[in-house]
Order: C-alpha cells, then sequence, then structure tokens
C-alpha cells in the first residue's frame, strides 16, 4: 500500500461508499487512484447473461483498479463497495506525480500487481483440468497463504459458496459437493456451514 500520509501529502481525498455502490464501472475511464482504508471491495467482471466472475476482494490498505494509469485503457473491471467503506481517492495527474518522485512507492504497487498476477495464473493453471477439487484447494491455498479472505483468528473462510465459485469459474452446486467432499476427506471442516482450514 501506498503511505496513507504520502497520499494525504499529494492531495488525496477520503470518500465513502454505501454498501453495493458502484465506485467505477468496467469501459469507465481512469480518473483516479484508489486505496481501501476501510469496509471491502469486490473487484468483479459480468458477462452478458448476468453471470459474475469475481477477479479479487480488496483487502484493507490495498489498492484497486490501478491499470488504466499505467496503460490509458478503460477500467477492465467494475469495483463494487461490499460493505460500507472509506476509500483514499487521488487524481491521476498527482498519482502520477507521486510516483515519479517517490519510486519505493511504485516497487509496492508491482509487488502487488505480481501477487494478483501470481494468483490469475494459479487459476487458469487449474481451469486446464477438470478436477473442481483442484480449482477449490488452489484457491483455499492462495487465502490460506496470501491471509485474504481468511480470520485469523480461527481460519475460517470468509466467503460464501457462492463467491467461491464465482472466483473460480465453478457453479454453486459444484463448489457445495466438493467442499462437503474435501471434509470428509479431512482436507477442510465444516461447522455450522462455515468452512475452516486445518491448522
Amino acid at each position: 500500500m501506498i503511505n496513507p500520509e504520502l497520499l494525504l501529502e499529494y492531495g488525496a481525498t477520503v470518500k465513502n461508499f454505501k454498501e453495493g455502490e458502484i465506485i467505477f464501472e468496467e469501459g469507465d475511464e481512469c480518473h483516479y487512484f484508489y486505496q481501501l482504508i476501510k469496509g471491502s471491495v469486490k473487484w468483479t467482471n459480468y458477462d452478458s447473461d448476468g453471470g459474475e466472475m469475481i477477479q479479487e476482494f480488496i483487502s484493507e490498505g490495498d489498492s484497486f483498479g490501478e491499470l488504466p494509469l499505467f496503460d490509458d485503457l478503460p477500467y477492465a473491471a467494475t469495483a463494487i463497495s461490499e460493505t460500507r467503506s472509506e476509500v483514499f481517492r487521488l487524481s491521476r495527474e498527482k498519482f502520477d506525480q507521486l510516483i515519479e518522485e517517490n519510486p519505493k512507492e511504485l516497487k509496492m504497487l508491482a509487488q502487488l500487481f505480481v501477487r494478483r498476477l501470481r494468483f490469475k495464473f494459479m487459476i487458469l493453471r487449474e481451469c486446464l483440468g477438470k478436477e473442481p477439487e483442484n480449482r477449490v484447494r488452489s484457491l483455499f491455498k492462495y487465502l490460506h497463504e496470501s491471509s485474504k479472505n481468511l480470520d485469523p483468528t480461527n481460519k475460517q473462510i470468509t466467503l460464501s459458496r457462492q463467491e467461491i465459485a464465482n472466483m473460480i469459474g465453478l457453479r454453486v452446486e459444484t463448489v457445495i459437493r466438493t467442499v462437503r467432499k474435501m471434509n470428509d476427506a479431512g482436507e477442510i471442516k465444516i461447522l455450522h456451514g462455515r468452512i475452516f482450514l486445518p491448522n
């Protein structure tokens, strides 16, 4: 994440979004750099039939929607505030100035891009296989290693079955069957409908 004090120094403002509010849509022009302060943001694509592919759930402190700041193309996905969220917003011009004058911040952004790219490679690799267990296992491994969408106190996955399905390109019914199978095999624990990773 870019240092919040640095963002404010370069003129960032804090913007609040309501639950379900769209921050920007796929295809929109980019005018700002965004970084999540509090809350939850979903970065997603929809097809013409209303099907959803969740690209990422943004963690507090992470930026999102940065690609157009580097390639001048429109947003590649839609960002939606999942809960009431607080976001730093910095104009594109000021962002360019900040990066030019603070190259260490660019390196941190590059590390975030690489993490996301590795996740996409992992999911695409698993999509080549026919076994849904491999996709679910890979997603759970990524969540465990990155501590994203995971309650650190008890290793509970905070994603719904539908959200899991939308992240790895499966039907929700397939995810339900798969996590039951993994539970029976002792790979995960399901308690009161919640999924827990082993210690």
